[in-house]
């Protein structure tokens, strides 16, 4: 309006326009600024990756009948995505301290839930979900207590 451009000396189609690409570039820095970020904390992008994979992994190892393996890999890799996201955006010592704990149970879970011995039965899938959960059992702990490392300069909080 004529009020606009008497008021800013800038037309109001021009402001307006000018507003919807700051609001693009806001958006653009967030996703780029979260991207720099991943790979500052590069513990933490892979870790999102390892939660990613442990979701996935029912599918991929071939253990999906294996209920107990099956919603453990499902609710822990959520879980560990989403502290990794959170990690990634703003780093709290709790998340690592939780992932380092779910570490320590996904490398116990196989044998507390059972799975573990039916490494050779008739279900299938025993042998490779328990692998799996072991190794992104220790990957998820390491990584979780190096980023923690990371964050606090090399020493322990």
């Amino acid at each position: 309006s004529q009020a606009d451009t008497l008021m800013t000396g800038v037309p109001a189609g021009l402001l307006r326009r000018a507003t919807v690409d700051a609001d693009r570039s806001e958006e653009g820095y967030a996703m780029t600024n979260f991207f720099r970020k991943a790979t500052e904390s590069w513990q933490d992008g892979l870790c999102l990756l390892v939660g990613i994979w442990l979701f996935l992994s029912p599918w991929l190892l071939g253990f999906v009948g294996l209920q107990m393996a099956f919603y453990n890999a499902l609710l822990f890799g959520v879980i560990i995505a989403a502290l990794a996201i959170a990690a990634i955006v703003e780093f709290h010592d709790w998340e690592e301290w939780v992932d380092m704990a779910i570490g320590a149970w996904l490398v116990v879970s196989p044998w507390v839930l059972g799975f573990a011995t039916m490494a050779a039965g008739a279900e299938g899938g025993g042998f490779a979900a328990t692998w799996n959960f072991v190794a992104t059992g220790i990957l998820t702990l390491a990584l979780a207590a190096w980023s923690l490392r990371h964050h606090h300069g090399g020493s322990w909080a």
